[in-house]
């Protein structure tokens, strides 16, 4: 019976953990910290039926801070992003031994500051970062990937990403995601990428359309409550051009105040003191 109750702690790192995600395979976790580690975990039965955890193995150990930990648990890949810039692919094989490591990828370099966010779906891995783009690859055999597209368009670190997979395919019969993104600058954008193979040469943007909008229409954009360091500004809409493949869709809320830009600086001096 589920009583609430915290069922195991784990001195699990030297400094902060920043991401924990279970894997979705194998009964496996990843815990990544500031002290550059990422560890693998396995669950296990306990006596009487309690829970334990003992670590399996320790996947990264660098100089660089680990920021974010995303799985593609039915290709049993682990995404590690941290702050050298670098988002690396690890793949465990199915039927290995236990004992067998998982298969590294090479990095995944796009970004030229430190990498905060990470998103996967389907054969499509997104990283938001502190040079405030998204870079967007898919991945192909095993743990090798492909750069899809760089997508521009916050004027702040880009702290969190997800994605959502559209019912619909796009005209070659590709999948297709919505990608959100959220950043420092008080803003959220809304793209849409394909996993197709000429992805790369075929995405692009219009120009903005800029909506004199009101809360009651976009109620994102502006705070529940008043606020001395925000006020209302119009929202941004994108459109896609015919048979481009991702684009910004929308755009919710622009601009920063003194508090926003002050964490913004704060992370930029800790990406570069710590890639």
């Amino acid at each position: 019976m589920a009583d609430s109750r915290c069922l195991e702690s784990v001195r699990a790192h030297d400094d902060a953990v920043n991401p924990v995600a279970a894997a979705g395979f194998d009964a496996l976790a990843s815990t990544g910290s500031a002290d550059g580690t990422v560890k693998v975990w396995r669950r296990e039965a306990g006596k009487g039926g309690a829970t334990r955890h003992v670590m399996e193995r320790v996947l990264r150990k660098a100089d660089g801070a680990v920021t974010a930990i995303a799985v593609a648990s039915e290709a049993r890949v682990v995404y590690v992003a941290s702050s050298d810039r670098a988002v690396t692919p690890c793949q465990w094989r199915r039927g290995a031994a236990r004992e067998s490591a998982p298969r590294y990828g090479g990095a995944l370099r796009g970004h030229r500051m430190a990498v905060i966010s990470l998103a996967v779906a389907g054969r499509v891995v997104v990283s938001g970062s502190a040079d405030r783009t998204i870079c967007v690859w898919r991945r192909d055999e095993g743990a090798d990937h492909s750069p899809l597209a760089v997508l521009a368009g916050h004027t702040g670190p880009v702290k969190c990403v997800a994605m959502d997979e559209e019912e619909s395919l796009d005209a070659d019969g590709h999948r297709r995601w919505v990608v959100y993104s959220g950043s420092l600058d008080g803003s959220v954008n809304v793209w849409r990428v394909s996993d197709a193979p000429d992805a790369e040469a075929t995405m692009g943007r219009t120009p903005a359309h800029m909506w004199k909008g009101s809360p009651s229409i976009c109620p994102l954009s502006w705070p529940s409550s008043p606020s001395p360091w925000r006020r209302p500004h119009p929202c941004a809409c994108w459109s896609a051009r015919p048979g481009a493949r991702a684009g910004a869709a929308l755009v919710l809320g622009e601009r920063t105040g003194p508090v926003a830009r002050g964490l913004e600086l704060l992370l930029e001096q800790f990406v570069m003191f710590t890639s």
